[in-house]
């Protein structure tokens, strides 16, 4: 993921991050990143939950969590729905009305 805005970390400047897929271990040791609340109507709506989140780009992009902190907002946002990927967003739900969740869908907006 290319960074609008470079960082340091390890005494460089970082202008990209690299992800790796988490392990249930960095679950684990970093919490679990998003919570989904579904709705009346059937939606989904996500919830970040950004201790997590910021935990596991650290641990997954191998950078400082201080290297974390410097990212710019929309970097951050756009790192926590790169780690979204990785939790099968795309992957149906157990649900029997078969509903699936994608990214986008679950952004707390409600329409």
């Amino acid at each position: 993921m290319t960074l609008l805005e470079p960082i340091q970390a390890h005494g460089k400047e970082i202008t990209e991050l690299e992800f790796r897929k988490p392990t249930g271990s960095d679950i684990r040791e970093c919490g679990v990143p998003f919570s989904f609340q579904p709705t009346t109507d059937g939606s989904i709506i996500m919830h970040p939950n950004a201790g997590p989140i910021s935990a596991l780009i650290a641990r997954v992009c191998n950078i400082p969590p201080s290297s974390v902190g410097m990212m710019s907002a929309p970097d951050w946002q756009a790192a926590s729905m790169e780690l979204l990927s990785f939790f099968g967003a795309s992957r149906r739900t157990a649900s029997s009305s078969g509903a699936s969740i994608s990214p986008g869908s679950g952004n707390g907006i409600q329409q």
